[in-house]
C-alpha cells in the first residue's frame, strides 16, 4: 500500500508532523478519533525488517514521536526479524531521555530472542557460523549494543535498573565480552562494579578478558589481580565517587613520595596520601596511625581491626570517640572492600563505648561532635554501593546505630529525605533510593513516628509518592512498603485511640 509505503518513508526522515497527518488520512480520522488511529498504528509493519514505527521513532532518537505512538496505542516490546525491539534502537542511539521514558513506560530491557530470529539472509543466527568473530557484532539486548556503541550514561543506567549481565541464548555472549572486544575501558569497569563475571566463557569458550587489548586488558588484570578492588587513576569509579571525599592520587594529593612497598605485599593504588588528624597517633599509637597512612591496603586492614580491638577492650575506651570516629570515617571511604569490611566491628565497639553515656543521648553532644554525622553519611553512599557485601554491611550498621540512637537517627532521616527529593529532580541512582526507602521503612516500624525520631507520617507518604514514578521496579516495591507500613502504623495508633476511648466511655458508664 502506498499509503503504508509513504508512512514509514516519512518516519525515516524524521517527520512527526508528516506521520501524524498520514496517519489520520489512512485511519479515516478528520473527525478527531484517537482510537481508530490506535486500532490502526499497530498494524503498520514493514514488510522487509518487521520494523514497527515505534522501532524507527527510537532510532531516530525522537522522544516525542514515541510519546506519540504510545499514546495512540503503539506497543513498546514488539521485535523486529532480528530480534530487537525498540529500546534496542533508543539504546543504540545513545539518547537517555528517550530510554529512561521507555523503561519507565513499561519497555523490557531483557528482551533476547536472538536464538529465535533470523538475519535478512535467512541464516538462523542462533546456529554455527564460520566465522567466529561475527558473534560480537551482532549484540541483541539494550544493554549490549550500549556497551558495543559506547554509550556509558546508558549503560550506568541499565545496570542500576537491575539489566542482566548475563550471556545472549546466541553463543553466549555477554555485555562484557561486548565491552572488552570494543575497548570500552569505562563500560568494562561499571559491568564488573556490578557484577560481570569477566571469565565467563561464551559459546566458543572465549572470555572477556580473552577479548579485551591494550587499557583495557592491563585494566582487566589488574582488576583481576586485586579481587575487585583495583582503583583506576583515570576513572571515576563508584568507589571514587560515592563516599564524600575521594581518596586523593598519588600523584596530586602531596610532593612527599610513598612509602616503599615491600616486594611481599599487596599494592592497591592511589590511598597512599592519606592525610590522618593527630588525635589517631595520640589515642591508638604512631605505628597505627603510620599503617592507616599506608598505600598497602593489608596495612590499613590491619590498623582498623586494631583500633576495633582496643575501643572493645579497654575500660576507658569513651575517651578515644573522637579518634574512632575518624578511623570510621577514612575506613568507610576506602576504596578496598576488605578495609571497610574491617571498620564494621569498630562501628559497634565505638559507639558501644558512648552509648552508656547520658550525654551522648542529647543534641548537643551531636552538635559537637560533628563526625557522628560524616560517618553516617559515608555508610549510606556505602550502603549504595554495588559491592552487595560492602552494601549489607553498611545497612546493618546503620540499622544498629538507628537502633540505638535517636540522634543518629534524626540525622539519617534527614539526610535519606535530601537525598530523596534531590533524586526527584536529577533522577537518580536506583540503589540509593532502594537503600534510602528500606532504612526509613524500618526506622518507621522502629519509632513509630515517634518525635524523636525526626521521621513524620507525612514525611514517609511523602517519600512514598516521589519514588513510586521511579523507573526501577525494585524502588516503586520499595515505595508500596513503605506507604504500607505508614497506614499499618498510624492505623494501630487510631486503632488503641479508639480503643481507650471506648474503655473511658464504658467506665463513665457504669460509674
Amino acid at each position: 500500500m502506498d499509503g503504508v509505503a509513504n508512512i514509514f518513508a516519512a518516519a525515516r526522515a524524521n517527520d512527526l508532523s508528516a506521520v501524524q497527518h498520514m496517519l489520520e488520512e489512512l485511519a479515516g480520522n478528520d473527525s478527531g478519533d484517537d482510537n481508530a488511529v490506535a486500532f490502526n498504528v499497530n498494524r503498520l509493519v514493514d514488510s522487509t525488517t518487521h520494523n514497527t514505527l515505534m522501532h524507527i521513532a527510537c532510532s531516530n532518537g525522537n522522544l516525542a514521536a514515541c510519546k506519540f505512538l504510545f499514546m495512540h496505542g503503539m506497543y513498546l516490546n514488539e521485535p523486529n526479524n532480528r530480534g530487537h525491539t525498540p529500546l534496542f534502537y533508543a539504546a543504540d542511539c545513545g539518547n537517555l531521555p528517550l530510554v529512561k521514558w521507555m523503561v519507565s513506560n513499561g519497555a523490557d530491557i531483557d528482551t533476547d530472542y536472538s536464538g529465535k530470529v533470523t538475519t535478512s539472509r535467512g541464516d538462523n543466527i542462533g546456529g554455527k557460523r564460520e566465522d567466529n568473530d561475527r558473534r560480537y557484532d551482532l549484540a541483541f539486548t539494550p544493554l549490549q549494543v550500549a556497551c558495543v556503541k559506547g554509550h556509558q550514561d546508558i549503560v550506568d543506567f541499565l545496570v542500576e535498573c537491575n539489566a542482566d549481565l548475563g550471556g545472549s541464548a546466541v553463543h553466549g555472549v555477554t555485555a562484557l565480552h561486548f565491552a572488552c572486544h570494543q575497548n570500552q575501558k569505562g563500560i568494562a569497569k561499571v559491568l564488573l562494579d556490578a557484577g560481570a563475571d569477566m571469565h565467563a566463557p561464551d559459546g566458543g569458550g572465549a572470555s572477556p578478558m580473552d577479548l579485551a587489548s591494550g587499557p583495557t586488558l592491563a585494566f582487566l588484570t589488574a582488576y583481576d589481580a586485586h579481587d575487585g578492588d583495583d582503583n583506576d587513576d583515570n576513572m571515576d569509579g563508584p568507589r571514587a565517587s560515592l563516599f564524600g571525599t575521594p581518596s586523593k592520587s598519588r600523584s596530586t594529593a602531596t610532593t612527599k613520595p610513598p612509602p616503599p612497598a615491600s616486594s611481599s605485599s599487596a599494592v592497591d593504588g592511589p590511598d597512599v596520601a592519606r592525610l590522618l588528624p593527630d588525635c589517631i597517633g595520640k589515642a591508638f599509637g604512631a605505628d597505627v596511625a603510620r599503617a592507616l597512612a599506608s598505600h598497602e591496603w593489608k596495612a590499613r586492614q590491619l590498623a582498623v581491626t586494631d583500633v576495633g580491638l582496643i575501643m572493645a577492650q579497654q575500660s576507658n575506651a569513651a575517651k578515644h570517640f573522637d579518634a574512632a570516629c575518624h578511623v570510621l570515617l577514612v575506613a568507610t571511604r576506602d576504596s578496598v572492600g576488605q578495609v571497610f569490611a574491617a571498620a564494621m566491628p569498630l562501628v559497634k565497639a565505638a559507639f558501644n563505648a558512648v552509648l552508656t553515656m547520658s550525654t551522648f543521648h542529647t543534641p548537643g553532644y551531636h552538635a559537637s561532635h560533628p563526625m557522628i554525622g560524616e560517618v553516617l553519611d559515608a555508610l549510606l553512599g556505602r550502603a549504595a554501593g554495588t559491592h552487595e557485601r560492602d552494601a549489607s554491611d553498611a545497612v546493618t550498621s546503620l540499622l544498629f546505630l538507628a537502633c540505638k540512637s535517636a540522634h543518629a537517627t534524626q540525622h539519617m532521616v534527614q539526610t535519606m529525605q535530601t537525598q530523596l527529593a534531590a533524586a526527584a529532580t536529577t533522577g537518580g541512582g536506583w540503589r540509593q533510593h532502594l537503600v534510602n526507602l528500606r532504612l526509613v521503612t524500618a526506622i518507621a516500624s522502629q519509632y513509630r513516628f515517634s518525635a524523636e525520631s525526626g521521621l513524620s507520617f507525612d514525611q514517609a507518604m511523602a517519600m512514598s509518592a516521589t519514588a513510586l514514578d521511579h523507573s526501577s521496579v525494585k524502588v516503586r516495591s520499595a515505595a508500596v512498603d513503605l506507604l504500607v507500613q505508614a497506614v499499618v502504623v498510624t492505623t494501630e495508633q487510631a486503632g488503641q485511640t479508639i480503643y481507650l476511648l471506648l474503655v473511658l466511655a464504658s467506665y463513665r458508664l457504669l460509674s
